[in-house]
């Protein structure tokens, strides 16, 4: 029969024609019923009806409330709700219980309500009283002028934090507006601390100034000159200089030993850079070689960092050859690095243009990594990491930057008429490195890189003397600037006043060696 149903149902009836509907979607193979259409039939079937029953039959006839609460007064109200459809009384019950914990004493339960043999009938209480939130009771406010800390936190901005402490939103947008003249506020970073003075007024807190620390010397200071004209400037801390001695020996370099003495990036690379003229740091260091150093350190009064100064000593003893160097100024105001004869240490060229390499190549006749032919090595490769800046060996004038066949990124400078350098396979060349550009010794020119023929990442540097590649570690270099007279006796009085200096600093101190098993 349902069989008959359904077919008459598919062909006589236009919705299903829109929706083929085939006989296999409903019934089995052995024409029984798929039970999940019946169950999702009967499902359906019965929401609907709840649904209906419930739009039809109103459980609850709310009636207000009388502010006497007399006998008489109830009795009629009581006559007005009725208890009536689908299990009122579960609702009604569930109803007043929700209100026993405010203990309320106009609540009633249903049996104090119905009336005695009657048809049940309740009355709806009266709307307890809403509790309110909790509120968290805020330190109070100094009356006069104050000062309000606020610390920054992640995702917070300036103009929201002043704000949150009273401020209106057009001082907060008018200090903003000021500070952007000399730092973007939208740099600003959790941790960081504004200090902002305030007086209560009749709408609220005044603005009179702001403080906030850019930097460890500097600060951005904001103040209300008058109604909306706010005005912002650059205050700078003043710093102190203070000067710092230590001593190490060499284990496995010079680099990693003075960073496990605790000497600062900066400051050794500094101290390589001054002895890369006398010392070749691939073939002279030793492990056993021994350093001293005496350098600056600039803090402000709180003791706040500010940065690195000069060096001031440093004695490097190489295969127990002490070299020491200081840095003396002249009356004209000149400022180099010298040693006890009073020679400078400055030669027209570097020996090492990159810092903390290995010599991975020398110069001379080799067999080519890529092509597999011996040739001549026409300079010298030094293996370093990725984008370690390349220095200028000396001052000059840049004669060729760009790309050069297997050379790669390349950079030649001549120094004089008759001597250049040239520096190849570069990652890229610094900016403002072009022909024609001058540069000074030291001034970084490029990044190494492997750009070319080449295997990996190092610094091909040759030197080139009347147009031929010679060696770099032999060719003699010039020196520079040497002292005489009344200028090198008063310079020998400044080594005797550093070496007392660094005496009573280092007084009691043991060498400082690198001990692999503490890490």
């Amino acid at each position: 029969m349902l069989l008959r149903l359904f077919n008459t149902l598919v062909k006589h009836i236009s919705f299903y024609r829109l929706f083929p509907v085939r006989r296999r979607y409903v019934l089995t193979r052995t024409n029984r019923l798929r039970a999940r259409y019946v169950t999702a039939c009967v499902a359906v079937v019965l929401i609907l009806s709840l649904c209906v029953s419930a739009l039809v039959s109103p459980s609850v006839a709310y009636v207000a409330q009388d502010t006497d609460h007399s006998p008489s007064s109830s009795a009629s109200s009581m006559k007005n709700a009725s208890l009536s459809g689908f299990g009122l009384e579960n609702v009604a019950s569930a109803f007043f219980d929700s209100f026993k914990d405010a203990q309320n004493p106009d609540v009633r339960t249903l049996a104090d309500l119905a009336p005695a043999g009657g048809e049940g009938s309740i009355i709806v209480p009266p709307t307890p009283p809403v509790k309110s939130a909790k509120i968290e009771k805020k330190e109070a406010r100094p009356a006069g002028p104050h000062e309000e800390v606020i610390h920054i936190s992640s995702g917070e901005t300036v103009a929201g934090v002043l704000q949150d402490v009273g401020l209106s939103g057009v001082d907060a947008l008018n200090i903003v507006k000021a500070m952007s003249e000399h730092f973007d506020p939208r740099d600003v970073r959790a941790g960081q601390t504004l200090e902002v003075r305030v007086e209560p007024g009749q709408e609220g807190l005044e603005f009179e100034s702001l403080k906030m620390k850019i930097d460890p010397i500097k600060e951005v200071v904001v103040s209300k000159k008058a109604e909306n004209d706010f005005q912002a400037k650059i205050v700078e801390r003043p710093v102190y200089v203070h000067v710092d001695a230590v001593n190490a020996s060499i284990d496995n370099s010079l680099y990693s030993s003075a960073a496990h003495a605790g000497i600062p990036a900066s400051v050794v690379s500094e101290m390589i850079r001054i002895y890369s003229y006398q010392v070749d740091f691939q073939r002279d260091i030793k492990q056993g070689d021994k350093f001293e150093i005496l350098y600056e350190t600039y803090k402000t009064a709180d003791g706040d960092f500010a940065r690195y100064g000069n060096i001031l000593y440093a004695n490097l003893a190489v295969n127990g050859r002490k070299i020491p160097v200081y840095r003396y100024e002249t009356p004209d105001g000149q400022a180099d690095y010298y040693g006890e004869d009073g020679m400078t240490f400055k030669k027209s060229l570097m020996r090492t243009p990159v810092d903390g390499a290995r010599i991975s190549s020398g110069f001379g006749m080799r067999r080519h990594p890529i092509s597999g032919y011996t040739k001549m090595h026409k300079g010298i490769d030094f293996a370093v990491a990725l984008g370690t800046p390349v220095y200028a060996a000396g001052d000059g004038v840049v004669e060729v930057s760009g790309r050069k066949g297997t050379y790669g990124n390349y950079v030649r400078i001549r120094h004089t008429k008759d001597m250049k350098t040239a520096y190849a396979h570069l990652h890229k060349i610094a900016k403002g490195i072009t022909p024609g550009q001058k540069v000074k010794q030291g001034q970084v020119i490029g990044y190494v890189g492997t750009t070319g023929r080449s295997t990996g990442p190092h610094l091909h540097y040759e030197v080139i003397v009347n147009n031929q590649q010679v060696n770099p570690n032999s060719v003699k270099l010039p020196t520079g600037h040497t002292l005489a007279g009344a200028e090198m006796k008063r310079f020998k009085e400044h080594v005797s006043s550093v070496k007392q200096q660094y005496a009573s600093l280092t007084e009691g101190l043991k060498y400082a060696q690198y001990d692999p098993d503490r890490d």
